[in-house]
């Protein structure tokens, strides 16, 4: 092999971005097709729900659930003119262990996530009734918040959660425990290093299915952990992973950047984040970012950041109407000597 074939561009991409609450006016969960979306396969990886049907994976997914941003703005009676922040959010729907509850209507689930037993805690950027955002650790019985931050909820009315998304909990209380992330982590090549086969099944394409079957199946990061070290993985360290976080002064932090799990969490935390979880990953991520009414005709057009292969529908996002360009609140670039999500020298 020449060494032009050999060599390889290699793209890294970061977006480490801080919003103050006072500057969010609306916090929004957009899923236009909730109910659709509600109890299919998503990508179908593991074996035990697959079954012997064909070729993993499988798009178990309805048609019509994904649609543009721009159809989402318009949906929620939005335009890409609104100041406001649009990032995907696209775990849900597409991979196991991801769910989203609203007041009112309940879970969205997976065929196969059982998240209504309330044996499975899951870590979520919640929308409470006084209009902010919190962490929290949810549980979940009959369609219901069971159990919250380990406290029993008998009924809804003591969970004044207007909705819920939960992720792979990055940062927690201000620590990240990496076994908990490889347990709500269906796509195990976010965590090592795999590289799946495309068309007939490769060696790569069997071992992905093996480590995703024996997760589902065992529910035990340890166990899948040990497969990994026998199969001699390396941890996976160029993903390009979206996630959210909170932080103790009173603002949200979007990080999207790329690396392993634990660079996201590190970026996180040094921008003050005590709770993070994960959005997307890859093709999926990207921010959008109005800060003043102008004339744009579509959202793409106030694309801060984006995977270099974009994709531009997606079943669900998360939208923070915002009070720029207003009285109280205006956008100003970070100075490039700036620590923001980065550890100090």
């Amino acid at each position: 092999m020449s060494k032009q074939q050999e060599a390889t561009v290699r793209i890294r991409q970061e977006l480490v971005m801080e919003i103050p609450f006072e500057m969010i006016e609306t916090p929004i969960l957009s899923v236009p097709e909730w109910d659709k979306l509600n109890g299919c396969g998503g990508i179908v990886r593991d074996r035990q729900r697959a079954g012997n049907r064909k070729a993993l994976p499988i798009y178990d997914i309805p048609k019509g659930v994904k649609c543009s941003y721009d159809d989402h703005l318009k949906q929620l009676g939005l335009s890409p003119n609104d100041p406001l922040i649009a990032i995907g959010a696209r775990n849900l729907g597409n991979n196991l262990r991801i769910v989203a509850y609203q007041k009112g209507r309940g879970l969205l689930q997976l065929s196969g996530e059982n998240a209504n037993k309330g044996t499975r805690c899951y870590f979520c950027l919640c929308q409470m009734e006084n209009g902010r955002l919190e962490g929290h650790a949810l549980r979940f019985n009959d369609n219901h918040i069971s159990q919250m931050d380990g406290e029993a909820v008998s009924d809804d009315s003591e969970a004044p959660v207007l909705w819920a998304l939960s992720g792979q909990s990055l940062v927690w209380k201000g620590a990240t425990d990496m076994d908990s992330i490889i347990q709500n982590t269906y796509d195990l090549r976010h965590r090592w290093r795999i590289v799946a086969g495309h068309g007939e099944r490769s060696q790569e394409g069997a071992l992905v299915d093996e480590l995703i079957t024996t997760l589902v199946t065992t529910e035990s990061a340890s166990a899948v952990s040990e497969l990994a070290a026998q199969h001699g993985l390396s941890i996976e360290k160029d993903y390009l992973h979206s996630a959210i976080g909170l932080t103790s002064r009173n603002s949200i932090v979007i990080c999207q950047a790329h690396g392993s799990f634990e660079t996201v969490a590190d970026r996180l935390r040094n921008a003050g984040a005590t709770h993070a979880i994960e959005l997307d990953q890859d093709g999926s991520v990207s921010t959008h970012f109005v800060y003043k009414k102008g004339k744009q005709k579509q959202i793409s057009d106030s694309r801060i950041f984006s995977s270099h292969y974009f994709r531009a529908r997606a079943s669900s996002l998360l939208i923070f109407k915002m009070l720029l360009g207003q009285e109280g609140g205006k956008y100003v670039p970070t100075e490039e000597d700036s620590s923001l999500g980065v550890s100090p020298a």
